[in-house]
């Protein structure tokens, strides 16, 4: 008894279906874990600048958002935040 074609395509599509979502859910979690890593990176440079800033008179904010930023943009990013304290 041979098994109908229709069922055939539908097993392949499930099997294919499972596979993509599997992906899927895996790249959010690097994604995330980017973000994070960035973000502890600019926070930490932050601190840097904070710290060696302090005999000059200035710094720079310490938040989530400047930390992504400046993790994310490097030296622009913190060119960026120290410009936008000054508007």
């Amino acid at each position: 008894m041979p098994i109908p074609l229709p069922i055939v395509f539908m097993f392949v599509l499930g099997v294919v279906l499972i596979a993509l979502i599997g992906r899927l859910l895996l790249i959010p979690g690097k994604f995330i874990w980017r973000i994070a890593a960035n973000g502890a990176a600019g926070a930490l440079i932050l601190i840097g600048i904070n710290f060696l800033s302090r005999f000059m008179g200035f710094s720079l904010p310490l938040n989530p958002f400047s930390a992504l930023t400046a993790g994310f943009l490097g030296i622009p990013g913190i060119l960026m935040i120290w410009a936008l304290m000054y508007i």
